[in-house]
């Protein structure tokens, strides 16, 4: 753990929103209860309370800020533009409801990123 008033650059949380878009899918990625499935891995149990926002803030208290970011074996940024879009999109406005100290990280599709896009979005935030 790092001392009060560290920053903490690379963890991962996932926002309800983001949650629920990957249990909506009927392709990994997709979480199915707490069962993840991806493309490459065999399926992974996650822990609900390793994506509790109240649970982890409490854990992170006296923290300057906690960045988190989703995480590349999942696969979200290499999916098609299409199918990245909704998870994207479900990562970036359920990221921005998540309490202080955490902040997030941006994600873009590896394919035809939309840097307008995400320009205006990190205005906003």
């Amino acid at each position: 753990m790092f001392p009060d008033g560290c920053i903490d650059v690379h963890q991962h949380l996932w926002p309800a929103a983001f949650i629920e878009a990957l249990r909506a899918r009927s392709v990994p990625p997709m979480l199915r209860g707490w069962t993840l499935h991806t493309g490459g891995e065999p399926p992974f149990e996650v822990s609900a309370q390793d994506h509790d926002p109240e649970r982890r803030a409490a854990r992170e208290s006296g923290r300057a800020a906690v960045l988190v970011s989703l995480s590349t074996p999942l696969g979200i940024e290499a999916l098609p533009p299409d199918e990245a879009a909704p998870l994207l999109e479900a990562w970036h406005s359920g990221a921005g409801t998540l309490p202080r100290p955490f902040r997030s990280w941006a994600s873009v599709s590896e394919q035809g990123p939309d840097l307008d896009g995400l320009t205006d979005l990190l205005k906003n935030d």
